[in-house]
């Protein structure tokens, strides 16, 4: 399976910047917390939600891409 690019969005929270992707379907949203070395921008299979009717709401953890290390703890997840 093969990482595709999507367009992120940056919300500015107390905590900090945190960099998302939503990307709306239907009224249940389903939270991807991608592991590894990986961004909100990349679609890594979770496009099997949205095909199925869900919207997928994917945050960059601290520390990738727009969300800076400042926003949280570094984590495994």
């Amino acid at each position: 399976m093969t990482a595709v690019e999507r367009p992120t969005t940056v919300a500015g929270l107390d905590a900090g910047a945190v960099e998302y992707r939503l990307e709306r379907r239907g009224e249940a949203v389903v939270v991807v917390a991608h592991g590894g070395h990986m961004r909100a921008g990349l679609a890594h299979g979770e496009e099997v939600f949205a095909e199925c009717g869900y919207s997928v709401l994917v945050p960059s953890r601290p520390g990738y891409s727009r969300t800076p290390l400042s926003a949280g703890p570094p984590s495994p997840m």
